[in-house]
């Protein structure tokens, strides 16, 4: 019988055949250079890659049965490398539960959430004559072809989805040149990711109501993408639209004057101080800024004034009649952001 070889993702070293003439090609030779191929591609998936829906796996109800759903045809990578093709719609049952290689467990549930995914499976088919029996293959016929197909796992939900992916690589804006460098060889530097227990691929979250409700269908919760280089490039390009014109805007920034203390309508000890700068960070004059007093009510002076040849401007604030937290905010014209002052009324 052929051997699937099921890619459990483990860092091995690769071994491919050595040929020469007089070679002897057996069925242990053809299977390391079958193993070879395949099992470099699967590594290159699972850590290049990574794991999720390349594209289609749609999860949506039944049209013929409201009690269940339908996974579209699609393509996706699991957690071990492996390429899962869906090639055309399935139906499922999701209050049947299955074990994680999408076997019936015989369990039915009637209410909860359940989550579904897609396992990769193989499958030996294609029946023809053993030409030299052995003690491998005894019969008179073996399977020909080992089919690559999946199966679809249902299985209760086990707590919320998690959460959607998100930078991990720190605050914005991230250092430049070598200390970015040093940042990402660090991020690359540590352990390869493991190949996890649970290797199907997440597709939806389901609820299920009482008998006789439709399930009500979440087909992002908790779905893994794999971004091929069409969405990346789409990805490169709306971000190049955005921060262009951030490049080239100016900025309103804090200089001094936040979290003083003074009496209740008199002026504080130093004035409100902000700048603006343009995109390369230079500072920019003649620019309208105008400061508002956004709670206390006390008094600004001036409440408009202009940026002076290294981009700054000042106001001084006195305090209105009431005690505690008071505040103004400042705002420039053409510029990005806004400025908010805060101060102590005792």
């Amino acid at each position: 019988m052929p051997r699937p070889m099921n890619g459990d993702g483990l860092l091995t070293a690769p071994e491919r055949n050595h040929y020469f003439y007089g070679k002897l090609l057996s069925v242990a030779e053809l299977e390391m250079e079958s193993r070879y191929v395949n099992q470099k591609r699967w590594l290159l998936n699972r850590l290049a890659l990574g794991s999720g829906v390349v594209c289609g796996l749609g999860v949506v109800g039944d049209p013929q049965d409201a009690q269940r759903l339908r996974v579209e045809t699609g393509l996706a990578i699991d957690g071990r490398g492996r390429e899962i093709v869906v090639p055309e719609p399935v139906s499922v049952d999701p209050r049947r539960l299955t074990d994680g290689d999408g076997l019936p467990t015989g369990e039915t549930i009637q209410s909860g959430d359940v989550v579904v995914c897609l396992a990769y499976a193989e499958a030996c088919t294609d029946l023809v004559p053993v030409l030299v029996p052995d003690c491998d293959d005894g019969g008179d016929c073996a399977p020909n072809v080992i089919r690559e197909g999946f199966r679809v796992v249902v299985r209760r939900a086990d707590g919320p989805a998690p959460e959607a992916p998100a930078c991990t690589l720190g605050a914005l804006p991230l250092p430049p040149g070598a200390a970015l460098h040093a940042l990402l060889a660090d991020r690359v530097s540590g352990p390869c990711a493991e190949p996890p227990a649970v290797a199907c691929v997440p597709l939806a979250r389901v609820a299920l109501g009482s008998a006789g409700t439709t399930p009500a269908i979440d087909a992002r919760a908790g779905r893994r993408l794999v971004y091929g280089n069409a969405l990346l490039h789409q990805l490169v390009l709306c971000l190049a639209e955005r921060v262009g014109p951030l490049a080239g805007a100016r900025v309103l920034r804090y200089v001094a004057g936040d979290g003083q203390t003074g009496e209740p309508d008199q002026a504080l000890g130093a004035p409100l101080r902000v700048e603006v700068l343009d995109g390369a960070g230079d500072p920019v004059a003649g620019v309208t800024v105008l400061f508002d007093v956004a709670s206390g009510g006390g008094t600004v002076d001036p409440a408009t004034a202009s940026t002076d040849a290294q981009g700054r401007v000042q106001t001084e604030w006195t305090l209105g009649p009431q005690q505690g937290e008071q505040r103004v905010t400042a705002g420039a014209v053409g510029a990005l952001f806004t400025v908010s002052f805060t101060a102590a009324a005792a």
